[in-house]
């Protein structure tokens, strides 16, 4: 975060996602009369390792539902002034991640490297709950953005 932009930090968090695998959860404020708070997400998912892509394309989703559900316990937290450090906000799992009250005074961003088409499965799942997938938005086919590791052209 930029010390002389428009958002204030309030804090940075991560969620396990994996044996090996984190997302980086960062809150701040907007440096206005009344500003929102803006939650941002950062992950790398995993990998498909294997010839099985349906395999990784699960095990994305999954990972990519942590994420979405830590965010939406962070902002309901937030909503109602529960602040308080000693509560970590992303100790469970199975909390209610869907939209509640408080949808429209807060922005939630999830970005990073999802090792998959814009229509892959995790990003079907967060389109399905009101994200807006960028890539997908801005063009049906972006090209070749880079290769995996094995070689192949992803976009």
């Amino acid at each position: 975060i930029n010390k002389n932009g428009k958002l204030d930090l309030v804090k940075s968090e991560q969620v396990l996602t994996g044996p090996q695998r984190i997302a980086q959860i960062v809150q701040c404020k907007e440096k206005c009369e009344d500003g929102r708070d803006v939650f941002l997400a950062n992950t790398h998912l995993s990998f498909p390792h294997d010839e099985d892509s349906r395999r990784n394309d699960r095990r994305q989703a999954f990972e990519i539902t942590l994420i979405q559900r830590a965010l939406s316990k962070a902002r309901r937290r937030t909503s109602r002034g529960k602040t308080s450090s000693s509560s970590h906000p992303f100790s469970s799992p199975n909390s209610n991640y869907f939209e509640d009250e408080t949808a429209n005074e807060s922005l939630e961003v999830i970005c990073g490297d999802f090792n998959s088409e814009p229509t892959g499965l995790a990003a079907s799942q967060l389109e399905a709950r009101d994200f807006v997938n960028c890539a997908s938005a801005i063009s049906e086919y972006m090209g070749v953005t880079h290769f995996t590791h094995r070689g192949e052209e992803i976009s």
